[in-house]
């Protein structure tokens, strides 16, 4: 029995989350910039500025259907007295090129042709109709800058603008049970990471749900990050930690925070590898707390702050140093906190968000005023 218990993971002592997050911080380096498809590149990180290498448009294009005109020569004009254009005025579209001394576009009813005629009905403005040369871009004027993340507006602006490749930091991920499982709630948490790394700006080349490759070529395979699922804890078939000290190295095994106290984080070589527990509540947690700033970094920008703020409809109570994960549903304009402790999967359907109890706290009072992150 002595043996046994010599073999099996320990959790020497819980990491303070602010700890664990100064590891990331200085331990993690920032990616390589790389260069993808503009259309492979939705949700990932600028790794520099994205811009156009020459003014665009490059000559001004009419804005509306109508005729082009020399802006001066329609001065006076009304429908009581037209103004002859003398060949001045030719038909032009959307999109056309401005012809050369003209410097607006008339819209029809501004205009009067016949087979042999053309008259201005009213007076145009310079620069009417007319998009000017560069006002859609300028090569000094980013369009996105470094650390943005490319949002579907940005993607379509930039092709429209022509740009066809840019730079990014986008981590690729592996995402691993621990062990050959059948577990359907394995397959989920996987299931949620996968979209978690997608929304957080990775792309993820394997999300493997069976464990059916050691975990040890699983850590050393070719990857930016690797998750691991389970296998974290203190129980006999609970390897994870041991298998990454092995074939790496351990910043820290257990993190105070709830659920998730028995997350590590490591790395081999370079690489950084996260391990969270295998319960649902205890991976959307971890994930929350260490594995958004890890991506972050990764990325080469500050963690999206997606919280908003929120009342609290009664008081919440939590331990002294566990920052602890509280789930909230809204009711009306007040947020009401669900169990705490091991969020069940009811409580988890239940819920519309999550807040966050310092470590230093012993919970908040009905009516305070509290950061909340909504489940999109």
């Amino acid at each position: 029995m002595s043996s046994l218990q010599e073999s099996m993971q320990r959790i020497t002592r819980l990491m303070p989350l602010a700890d664990a997050l100064q590891c990331i911080e200085t331990q993690v380096a920032a990616l390589p910039a790389r260069e993808v498809d503009l259309r492979g590149a939705l949700g990932c990180t600028l790794a520099v500025n994205a811009v156009v290498l020459a003014s665009r448009p490059g000559a001004a294009l009419a804005l509306r259907d109508g005729y082009a005109v020399k802006a001066e020569a329609t001065a006076g004009a009304s429908s009581y007295s037209p103004v002859p254009m003398l060949g001045a005025a030719r038909a032009i579209e959307v999109g056309d090129r401005l012809p050369p001394d003209t410097d607006a576009v008339a819209s029809p009813d501004a205009i009067e042709a016949s087979d042999s005629e053309i008259y201005a009905l009213a007076p145009i403005a310079p620069g009417d109709g007319i998009l000017p040369a560069g006002a859609d871009a300028e090569p000094a004027k980013p369009l996105r800058r470094a650390g943005d993340t490319l949002r579907t507006i940005d993607v379509a602006v930039l092709g429209a603008l022509g740009v066809a490749r840019v730079a990014v930091r986008a981590p690729r991920v592996r995402i691993v049970p621990a062990r050959a499982v059948n577990d359907v709630v394995t397959h989920e948490a996987i299931h949620f990471l996968d979209q978690m790394v997608a929304k957080a700006g990775g792309q993820v080349v394997v999300a493997q749900r069976t464990g059916s490759v050691p975990l040890e070529d699983v850590m050393t395979a070719s990857a930016d990050v690797v998750l691991i699922v389970g296998g974290s804890g203190g129980g006999k078939r609970d390897h994870s930690v041991q298998t990454l000290a092995r074939v790496g190295k351990v910043v820290f095994h257990g993190v105070a925070i709830a659920p998730g106290e028995s997350a590590a984080f490591g790395f081999v070589g370079a690489t950084p590898v996260l391990i969270l527990p295998g319960r649902l509540d205890a991976v959307v947690s971890v994930w929350v707390m260490l594995g958004e700033p890890l991506f972050a970094k990764l990325c080469g920008r500050l963690p999206i702050d997606v919280a908003t703020m929120g009342v609290l409809a009664r008081k919440v109570s939590s331990a002294i140093g566990l920052v602890e994960m509280v789930l909230v549903r809204r009711e009306g304009d007040k947020l009401v906190p669900l169990p705490a402790g091991y969020l069940s999967m009811q409580a988890l359907a239940e819920s519309d968000g999550l807040i966050s109890i310092p470590a230093d706290r012993e919970g908040f009072p009905e009516g305070a005023v509290v950061p909340v992150r909504w489940w999109s």
